[in-house]
C-alpha cells in the first residue's frame, strides 16, 4: 500500500481476453509482434480505460502511462498454456475434476491456490486455507478461523 503522501499511484484493470483472438501472433517474437497485435493492443487498452471512465468520470485524465498484456504475453513470460495465468479453466468439466484438490497421488506432494480451489485471488488464497487445514487434522479448518479471528 502507499503512503499517504505518495503523490503517484496505480491502478490495474483484470479482464478476460480470449486467446483465439490474437492467436495468429503466436509465433511472433515478443516486443517484436506486428503492427496489427500492437493496434489490436491499443484498442482493447482505449476499451477498458473508456469502460473505466463511464463509471469513473476523470479517471482517464489520472492516466500517465497503461500497458497491456494478453494471453501471448503470460504464455511468453510463464510457459501457461494458452497464457492461462489462472491454472486450468474455469469450466464446468473443471469442478467434476476428482484430481481438484489439495490431495495428489504423490505422498506428502500437495497443491496450493487456485489449482486446488478456485479462481482469482481470493481462489488462490482459500486455496492455501484448504491446504493448511488437510495438513492441520480434522479441525485444521477452525482452527486456522480460531487463529484467524483471536488476531482481528
Amino acid at each position: 500500500m502507499k503512503g499517504r503522501h505518495a503523490k503517484r499511484h496505480t491502478a490495474e484493470i483484470i479482464a478476460p481476453l480470449s486467446y483465439g483472438s490474437l492467436e495468429a501472433h503466436r509465433n511472433e517474437p515478443w516486443r517484436r509482434r506486428s503492427a496489427d497485435y500492437e493496434s489490436a493492443k491499443n484498442r482493447i487498452t482505449k476499451a477498458l480505460l473508456d469502460f473505466v471512465e463511464l463509471h469513473r468520470p476523470g479517471f482517464a485524465d489520472l492516466v500517465e502511462y497503461s500497458e497491456l498484456a494478453t494471453p501471448l504475453t503470460f504464455e511468453h513470460f510463464t510457459a501457461a498454456p494458452s497464457g492461462t495465468i489462472y491454472g486450468y479453466p474455469a469450466t464446468p468439466e473443471r469442478y467434476g475434476k476428482e484430481w481438484l484438490g489439495p490431495r495428489t497421488p504423490i505422498q506428502n506432494l500437495y497443491l496450493t491456490g487456485s489449482d486446488a480451489a478456485l479462481l482469482g485471488i481470493m481462489g488462490a488464497l482459500m486455496g492455501g486455507v484448504l491446504t493448511a487445514s488437510l495438513l492441520l487434522g480434522s479441525f485444521g479448518f477452525l482452527e486456522i478461523m480460531r487463529a484467524a479471528r483471536s488476531r482481528s
